[in-house]
């Protein structure tokens, strides 16, 4: 009769791939916890990215609104002054120190501020010596005063 052999069923190495149903094959575990960890990271690293990117932009729009009322303001004063040039001759050899009255009750003691109201202008010229107290509202000049710069001549 004819001899019948059986072979001994074998397990495969600790590192080789395993077959499971389906004819597929499973990476061992630690295949499973690197690509895991790598997703972790990829995620971290894209949040990282658009928390810069987010950062970046709010500094942009930041940078363009302070240069923009910056240019409000100078556009602003240049209109002021254009204004009272109209009025009085002001001097040419500077440019004026502007003030916009806040609040006029806490300036009622002196006498230049006297008819100030809220939203007033002063333009103070050094060099000129020169304070000009103008109501941007009625287009006037409301008063004029020379600066003590606390020199004695």
């Amino acid at each position: 009769m004819n001899e019948i052999r059986f072979n001994k069923p074998t397990m495969p190495p600790a590192s080789a791939e395993v077959s499971t149903s389906g004819g597929k094959k499973d990476k061992p575990k630690i295949w499973q916890k690197m690509k895991k960890q790598n997703i972790f990271l990829a995620i971290m690293l894209l949040m990282i990215i658009i928390l810069v990117g987010v950062s970046v932009n709010f500094y942009f729009k930041a940078e363009n609104i302070q240069i923009g009322s910056q240019t409000a303001t100078a556009n602003e004063a240049q209109k002021i002054i254009e204004e009272v040039s109209k009025l009085i001759v002001l001097p040419n050899d500077e440019i004026p120190t502007m003030a916009t009255i806040q609040d006029p009750t806490k300036l009622r003691s002196q006498p230049f501020f006297a008819n100030a109201k809220e939203g007033d202008k002063v333009l103070i010229y050094t060099k000129a010596g020169k304070a000009i107290l103008y109501d941007p509202v009625k287009k006037i000049i409301v008063e004029v005063a020379p600066l003590n710069n606390g020199t004695t001549n």
